[in-house]
């Protein structure tokens, strides 16, 4: 099991951004929420949590595996490339992503069509970035993050850091509590307004603690 992050960790982060704790762990909840940075279990032990985007890898990969063969996982078939984002909706049975426990399979066959966009199509550890963000991140190559999201939850915080401190709208937004905002900028224009509320509550949890 990897060692989780301390209150020394989370305090560094705050300070290197000039936030509160309360607002660091506000995301890392929102975006991984109990499954945290690592699976505890199962085949992917101690492997990062992730969740595979097909519109993103439809992207990187300019729709070229649109058409291919989706994988069987846990009894039905899971496209991993499609134009848009879908959006999902339990009660309407619409799920594009599926479980977390099959995601590593899903990136294992996407990767097998093309290994680096496979890798930037992922949403990765504890704050779930993007591996198309590795550059904003403070990395000089894709591997360089991937190898940090497996490390430890601390290089994933300091990964998170990075990211936050390359982007002066989202930091500013951050120390200014303005959530939609942050919504944004961190998650895309697709789903702000729930998003921004998922993070407002969250706040109002941790800030209170």
């Amino acid at each position: 099991m990897k060692t989780p992050l301390t209150d020394s960790d989370w305090r560094w982060a705050a300070d290197s951004l000039g936030v509160s704790v309360a607002k660091i762990k506000t995301i890392a909840h929102v975006e991984s929420g109990r499954e945290g940075a690592f699976y505890d279990d199962g085949p992917h032990a101690d492997e990062p949590v992730i969740l595979f985007e097909p519109h993103h890898f439809h992207k990187h990969t300019k729709g070229r595996f649109a058409q291919s063969m989706s994988p069987v996982l846990a009894g039905k078939r899971w496209p991993l490339s499609y134009r848009s984002w879908i959006r999902p909706n339990k009660r309407a049975g619409v799920d594009p992503y599926g479980p977390s426990s099959i995601q590593h399979e899903k990136l294992a066959a996407a990767a097998a069509l093309d290994r680096e966009a496979a890798l930037k199509s992922c949403s990765w550890g504890r704050f779930q970035i993007m591996g198309s963000n590795y550059q904003a991140c403070g990395f000089a190559s894709l591997q360089g993050f991937i190898n940090a999201m497996y490390t430890s939850e601390r290089t994933q915080l300091e990964a998170f850091v990075g990211f936050i401190r390359s982007n002066g709208a989202l930091l500013a937004a951050l120390r200014a509590g303005d959530w939609d905002t942050v919504a944004r900028h961190y998650n895309g224009p697709a789903n702000v307004p729930v998003y921004g509320r998922l993070l407002r509550m969250a706040y109002r949890k941790f800030s209170s603690q």
